[in-house]
């Protein structure tokens, strides 16, 4: 009867040590994710903030290197108010227009890209003095659509005319 308790005490520590071992093994890989996720999050704030100075000294030609989009990230540049929304972080700071990257995006069953659910979550934003229109090659002239960061580098030319500016893929 003593060497089933034995049996049992050497059995248990062993599940116990299992179940260690499985919690670290879960905390790197979490620690590994967020580690990628983040450089994506960095890249994105520091491509928002040169394209602000790049419109800020008037540049007809930005160059974006990152964040691309992937199989799992998508990463958009969203000129706002887009349909008549625009996101919290640039009304919190009285922002009128701005320019967010972001990569929270829903899609309608038509490929229509659908705003409402990426609103509070674009926090990589610039504000933009002027509105800002993207035209997206895919769509007619004169249309603000979400454009996909994607085959980068991507060159993205800058059209300033009084009332607005305008953002566009280069040919």
């Amino acid at each position: 009867m003593n060497r089933k308790g034995a049996l049992l005490e050497e059995e248990t520590l062993k599940l116990v040590i299992a179940a260690f071992c499985i919690m670290i093994l879960f905390f790197f890989l979490g620690k590994l994710y967020f580690s990628f996720q983040s450089a994506d999050e960095k890249q994105a704030q520091a491509t928002i903030e040169h394209l602000q100075v790049a419109i800020e000294n008037k540049e007809t030609e930005f160059i974006v290197y990152n964040p691309e989009a992937g199989f799992v990230s998508q990463w958009y540049l969203v000129s706002w108010p887009y349909q008549d929304l625009i996101p919290s972080v640039c009304t919190r700071n009285g922002w009128e227009n701005c320019v967010c990257i972001t990569s929270i995006v829903a899609v309608n069953a038509l490929g229509d890209v659908l705003p409402s659910n990426f609103m509070q979550e674009s926090k990589f934003c610039a504000e933009s003095t002027l509105p800002t229109t993207i035209d997206s090659l895919a769509l007619s002239v004169g249309s603000t659509e979400p454009l996909r960061l994607e085959d980068l580098p991507l060159t993205l030319v800058l059209d300033y005319q009084e009332d607005k500016i305008t953002i566009s893929e280069k040919l």
